[in-house]
């Protein structure tokens, strides 16, 4: 039976992967998390799905704020694997002296990755095992660093389906929706003590209608058990 369990680990660390560090930002919490188990599960629309360690403490900062980024790092930069392992409780600010940039979501993406992938939470499997699985919708993505041979285009993973950008733009006018949205809950003084909210109802429930789209569930979390 040993012998059976390490063929068997022996096989799965022979899968192609790689080094990932996933990222997420709400209300000025910020934090990441090393994973290993990323792939790409849907062409149209373009899915992609991480598996996470539970306790990793970013869980409640992708609940609230429906976006996740994902960032291919080298498992040689020792600086960005040490500063990402752990809890987050035990680290200061994780992204000090670490320079981030945005691709769409408020999500940092690490400026000295490989990859980096920018993605809205579209489902969130809470297994029965050691790790949670999240589906995200692709909403952008970049080549941090072309030169590195981690770049390289494999032909594994070559995408034939995707038909169009239609459902990465439908996202992203969801996410603009969302923060004009944020912005007119916000009360703003007018000199009289009253607040704008009136005011602002029109704008609110044109960013609610610009936001709908019939096509597809509402990209809300959804928690299975298998």
């Amino acid at each position: 039976m040993q012998d059976k369990v390490a063929r068997t680990k022996d096989v799965l660390t022979r899968i192609p992967g790689g080094l990932f560090v996933m990222t997420s930002s709400y209300e000025g919490k910020r934090g990441g998390v090393i994973v290993k188990s990323v792939m790409p599960v849907a062409e149209e629309p373009l899915l992609l799905a991480v598996a996470a360690w539970k306790g990793h403490g970013l869980e409640p900062i992708i609940r609230d704020s429906h976006y996740f980024g994902v960032s291919m790092i080298d498992p040689t930069d020792r600086v960005l694997v040490r500063r990402f392992s752990g809890h987050l409780s035990e680290h200061g600010d994780q992204f000090d002296s670490v320079a981030t940039e945005r691709i769409v979501s408020t999500s940092p993406i690490l400026s000295r990755s490989i990859i980096a992938i920018d993605c809205e939470v579209v489902r969130h499997f809470d297994i029965e095992a050691d790790h949670e699985l999240y589906i995200g919708l692709v909403l952008g993505a970049k080549v941090c660093s072309p030169e590195h041979p981690m770049a390289a285009l494999n032909p594994a993973r070559q995408i034939v389906n995707f038909k169009s950008t239609s459902s990465m733009r439908r996202a992203a006018e969801r996410h603009a929706a969302r923060a004009m949205e944020s912005a007119c809950d916000s009360p703003h003084d007018t000199g009289n003590g009253e607040s704008q909210h009136h005011t602002q109802g029109g704008t609110q429930e044109r960013a609610r209608e610009a936001s709908r789209d019939p096509r597809r569930p509402k990209p809300e979390k959804a928690r299975d058990r298998a």
